[in-house]
Formats: structure tokens, sequence, C-alpha cells
């Protein structure tokens, strides 16, 4: 595994497969502690066809997550709790490979994905909303040395 260092905001973890030949089948399961309120969205669909994908969002109920499907194949979709976990599940099976077209500029646009954010926190005393609107926005990007 390579840990590459993209920017000082991002980096990108690699992993190899050293003995790969065309037609394998790749299998890999992984856990991503979010340690900040950023989620990732998460992508069902790739360049390749994909046999079955399964997404879990675990939280506790003080955070209320938003995951909203982008979705024009079906999917499977479980909520449920457990403990003092709130636990949202997706899946999707037997997606077809996103091919190349001429025109199409974004291609993440057409995937099938599930988009996920957090919308608020919830205190004893009081709901923090986490929704931000242009304003704080252009704020942000405008404080932004880069």
């Amino acid at each position: 595994m390579y840990n590459k260092k993209l920017s000082k905001r991002t980096s990108e973890d690699a992993f190899t497969f050293p003995e790969v030949k065309p037609g394998s089948i790749i299998e890999y399961k992984y856990v991503l502690d979010a340690g900040s309120l950023n989620l990732p969205d998460w992508y069902f669909q790739r360049s390749i066809p994909v046999k079955y994908s399964q997404f879990t969002l675990n939280f506790p109920p003080e955070l209320e997550v938003l995951a909203q499907p982008y979705c024009s194949l079906d999917y499977g979709r479980k909520e449920s709790q457990k403990g003092n976990r709130d636990i949202k599940v997706f899946t999707m099976q037997n997606v077809p490979a996103l091919r190349d077209e001429a025109f199409i500029s974004c291609e993440d646009d057409y995937l099938q994905k599930i988009r996920t954010s957090i919308a608020a926190v919830n205190t004893p005393l009081r709901r923090i909303s986490l929704i931000r609107y242009w304003p704080s926005v252009i704020k942000d990007l405008m404080e932004d040395e880069d």
C-alpha cells in the first residue's frame, strides 16, 4: 500500500495486486473512519463491471446524515438501529461498466452513486445545522490562499 500526498488537503491511498491477470475478479473491503465531518460519496459504477457493491453508513443518532441515491438502476436500501447507532446500507448488483462516450465531459455525473453529507449535529441543548449556503461558501473561497 502506498500513500501519496496530492495537496495539503488531500492524499491518495493506492495498492497493488502483483499476480493480477486479465479476467481476474478483484474483491476487497475497507473501512473509512471519517475523522472529520466530510463524508465521501460512494460510487457503485466504475469503468469495469461490478458484480456487487455495498455501502454502509454507521453513525450515532446525534448526527443527521443525508444519503441521496443518484441511481437509475435498481438498488437495495435498508435502515436499522443497533445499540446506540443508526445504520443505513445501500447495495447494488450486476452494475454494468460505464463506457467512454465522446460527448460526455464529466462522467461522474452519469455514474450510479450515493452522495453523503452530514446535515446537522443534535446536542442536548440545540440542533446545529451544517448545511452551507452560498454566501459562506464564497467567503471561504475568498479567504483561501490557494
